[in-house]
């Protein structure tokens, strides 16, 4: 069997592959996942999307209550882009669609009103998914969206801080303790540098987001 066939297969068309995706990391996930070769789930991750465009076959899935509200106030002092995405990069997490929100949103993006969705580095929504499933119903192409440098679970674990002390995150290993206030914290991130100014900034954020819901 030819590359062409395992790519049939796959059922993906001609792309450019993405040298990013190393064997060694396909490897790992091979046996993260316990996938022997061979199998249609091998043939898949070694040939499908993550070879192809750099996306991970097997996306993750998550509770609704357990993906951050972050909203672009709480990210003044965060490091973060603004720039238009294409609605088929984005990798939605989340199942959960609430009626409202997405009569809501639908509106929003008609008139052009709505909020930025907010991704990690790797095109997750963390923050966005009415808007994202709206959008995909109007038709459009892409959307705004604000990028945050983080994969998901690192911006999980950063505002899990806050919500469970006894769970070891960056902020925690940075000497950040977020059940400080939020003034506090501000007055922490200036005074210092690196990471622990980044944490300080980014639990002070988490807080104050929490408090505007």
């Amino acid at each position: 069997m030819n590359i062409a066939e395992l790519k049939k297969l796959a059922g993906i068309g001609p792309t450019m592959e993405n040298p990013s995706i190393t064997s060694t990391n396909l490897r790992k996930k091979e046996k993260e996942l316990n996938i022997k070769p061979g199998d249609p789930e091998w043939f898949r991750l070694w040939f499908a999307k993550p070879k192809m465009t750099g996306e991970m076959p097997y996306k993750k899935e998550y509770k609704r209550e357990s993906l951050p509200q972050i909203r672009p106030d709480d990210l003044v002092n965060f490091p973060h882009t603004k720039e238009k995405v294409k609605l088929e990069k984005l990798i939605p997490v989340q199942k959960e669609r609430i009626k409202e929100n997405l009569v809501r949103q639908y509106r929003k993006i008609k008139q052009n009103t709505y909020n930025p969705i907010i991704i990690d580095c790797d095109n997750n929504i963390i923050n966005g998914h009415h808007r994202y499933s709206a959008a995909k119903k109007l038709g459009l192409k892409e959307i705004n969206a604000i990028r945050l440098p983080y994969d998901i679970d690192t911006i999980i674990e950063n505002f899990a801080d806050g919500k469970k002390p006894g769970r070891k995150g960056l902020a925690k290993r940075s000497g950040v303790n977020c059940k400080q206030s939020v003034t506090k914290l501000r007055k922490m991130a200036k005074n210092s540098s690196g990471e622990r100014s980044r944490m300080a900034h980014w639990c002070a954020n988490m807080k104050s987001g929490k408090k505007k819901k």
